[in-house]
């Protein structure tokens, strides 16, 4: 398995209303520059902030470095006809560099086995996978090769829906003498 990985089933309590409420956000596609795929609420609003705060309350709990930490989250969904897109492939296994943990919370009602979040080694063989398993906060060092197995559905409301979780940890500040 992968060190430091978190895994939480049954997240949220009211997932049902959260997933209603996000699927009526307003979303972004991806640049081709970017290097996400699909698409994001970018937009702050308060049902992000609302999540944001609960993952962070959580992980808090588990351990401390988390209660002070940067985070940086959206709710995101890809569909099937993504890996059309020109650039899908480019950096779909990727580590996120400038943070410290990574992660989602799956949110399709439906998915498809073997579609959640694939890891791997520096030759980009797979090791490990975390299932899309409906409510699971999947939650994992950074620095690890990740990407997401495979997109589905056709509609934002079949397709892989998640909140997209990005954690950066607060430097300590050493001490000087000047």
């Amino acid at each position: 398995m992968i060190p430091g990985l978190i895994q939480i089933e049954n997240f949220l309590k009211n997932v049902e209303e959260i997933r209603d409420q996000a699927l009526n956000l307003k979303y972004t596609p991806a640049f081709e520059e970017q290097g996400w795929k699909g698409y994001r609420c970018l937009e702050r609003n308060e049902l992000t902030t609302k999540v944001t705060e609960l993952v962070k309350a959580e992980l808090s709990k588990r351990d401390d470095k988390f209660t002070t930490a940067d985070y940086d989250c959206y709710f995101h969904y890809t569909l099937q006809n993504t890996v059309k897109e020109k650039g899908y492939y480019k950096n779909r296994i990727h580590k996120d560099r400038l943070k410290d943990y990574a992660g989602v919370i799956y949110l399709a009602t439906n998915p498809i086995s073997n579609y959640g979040t694939a890891f791997y080694d520096e030759n980009h063989i797979q090791i490990a996978e975390s299932e899309n398993k409906y409510n699971t906060l999947v939650c994992y060092p950074a620095n690890v090769n990740h990407g997401i197995q495979e997109p589905f559905g056709d509609s934002k409301e079949n397709s892989r829906l998640t909140f997209t979780i990005f954690i950066g940890f607060k430097q300590k500040q050493s001490k000087t003498l000047i």
